[in-house]
């Protein structure tokens, strides 16, 4: 069975897509939401980056037009339950939020390691694609995922 044909019935099965939290939306992020935006049963519902222009931007980019700037996690919770897109200043706070995967496209190793930390910490999946941090705490990232129980990888 292919990919979209999982995510498709996956997607059937609970009624939604997979909910995908973005961490960086710089240039590789940015291109990051393009793809998951077109992608069948996969949605990026959530954004985080220092500079919130960005992450607004890296949306209407991809076709959203709905994004809301959440200065509390309760605001972003609402906003992604009503099908919208949050938007965050702090990637940290993304494991706290309604996602199924998180995906650090930060590109800068200490925030990346932070991010697949905290995620995992909290049982949320991740995806580093920022290599070097995996090079260096890798192994223990992902002894921490499997000893909890979620996924740790990188992309």
């Amino acid at each position: 069975m292919g990919y979209t044909k999982a995510l498709l019935e996956r997607q059937q099965e609970l009624g939604r897509p997979v909910r995908v939290g973005v961490v960086g939306a710089g240039q590789m992020g940015s291109g990051l939401i393009a793809s998951i935006e077109r992608a069948p049963g996969l949605a990026v519902v959530a954004v985080a980056d220092i500079v919130i222009d960005k992450a607004v931007s890296a949306l209407r980019n991809a076709g959203r037009e709905d994004a809301v700037v959440a200065d509390t996690d309760l605001a972003a919770e609402q906003a992604i339950r009503d099908g919208r897109a949050a938007v965050v200043s702090d990637g940290l706070r993304m494991p706290g939020l309604p996602v199924d995967i998180v995906v650090e496209v930060s590109g800068v190793p200490g925030i990346a390691a932070q991010i697949a930390y905290t995620c995992i910490t909290h049982s949320t999946d991740v995806a580093l694609m920022t290599v070097e941090a995996d090079i260096t705490v890798g192994p223990l990232l992902s002894s921490m995922a499997n000893a909890g129980g979620s996924v740790y990888t990188v992309m």
